[in-house]
């Protein structure tokens, strides 16, 4: 167990390095050839092996110094329009954004895991077809679309929740609900289908004749063994919640990662748009990792075959 989680750590460094990797390369080669600034550190062992090389102020030395000061340093250089250390500017819009995604998601499982549920212990009923219906509009109508409703009707029309900024919760509202709408649709159905299921299986039939409560047996029993595939289609969406929250923020005005990056992106700030990038897949990761643990936490198959060294049968 430790071996494996150990290794799913040390797979988390190579792939920041291939993501920033190809962003600096679009950065580099796409747009114009026009280099960008880093901070570089100067008089260590790294001159050296550039010296060695041949490659001093090439592409790969400043790539190279580029993941030494980030991994090392936590430094994503600086910006050129306020002077502000690349750090400084992202740490508290970061903040937001994770909010807004783990809002998002949070809501997604509250909603999504309780309809899927009822849908399938009412299976061909009018509450399995209220539930298909339901998460296939709300899987159907695009963000954007969304967002214009709900500012019509609880920002202009009813006058009850904030518009644009960050004022106080009421503000993260709205943005939760767009950003979360696909997501309850496919947990939804995701729970449905997990649950069905299980409830095929024999040890629940044998559960339901000892006399065991309903209520029980769906969530101590049922829903226990149904939730590998829900938490990962949660941690799945996690990266589709985190998209559309970036266009969100930017609807909403909300200052976070989604406003930071379009602004870096239309000044041409290369140093933002490398360090916010880096920022998003960082994040990415460690949200699939952290299901990851989830999942073998409650899931004594896959820690079995995790222990007898064949987690990819699983």
């Amino acid at each position: 167990m430790t071996k494996y989680i150990l290794k799913r750590v040390l797979l988390i460094i190579p792939s920041l390095l291939l993501v920033v990797l190809v962003i600096y390369s679009l950065l580099t080669f796409v747009s114009f050839g026009k280099p960008f600034s880093l901070s570089l550190y100067r008089g260590d062992f790294l001159d050296k092996i550039f010296e060695f090389f041949h490659v001093q102020g090439g592409f790969f030395s400043r790539y190279v110094r580029y993941c030494w000061n980030v991994i090392v340093r936590l430094d994503f250089g600086s910006s050129a329009q306020t002077g502000m250390t690349i750090t400084e500017e992202l740490m508290p819009r970061l903040g937001r954004t994770m909010l807004l995604t783990v809002l998002s998601l949070i809501t997604a499982a509250v909603l999504g895991i309780p309809l899927g549920i009822g849908a399938a212990m009412n299976r061909n009923n009018w509450q399995d077809n209220l539930a298909s219906v339901s998460t296939l509009l709300l899987s159907s109508v695009p963000s954007y679309v969304l967002t214009i409703i709900l500012v019509l009707i609880f920002a202009l029309y009813l006058g009850v929740l904030p518009v644009s900024g960050i004022e106080n919760w009421t503000s993260y509202i709205m943005p939760v609900i767009v950003t979360s709408m696909g997501s309850i649709a496919e947990t939804t159905q995701i729970t449905r289908s997990a649950i069905s299921s299980v409830m095929n299986r024999q040890y629940i039939s044998a559960s339901k004749g000892m006399g065991i409560p309903s209520r029980q047996l769906t969530y101590m029993h049922i829903l226990r063994n149904s939730l590998t595939p829900i938490i990962s289609t949660l941690a799945r969406n996690a990266a589709a919640v985190l998209g559309s929250s970036l266009i969100v923020e930017n609807f909403f005005t909300i200052p976070a990662l989604g406003s930071y990056l379009i602004k870096a992106v239309n000044d041409r700030n290369f140093t933002r748009v490398l360090g916010c990038s880096f920022v998003i897949a960082a994040a990415l990761i460690l949200i699939n990792f952290a299901a990851d643990l989830v999942n073998i936490l409650i899931d004594p198959k896959l820690r079995a075959s995790i222990s007898s060294g064949k987690a990819g049968e699983v």
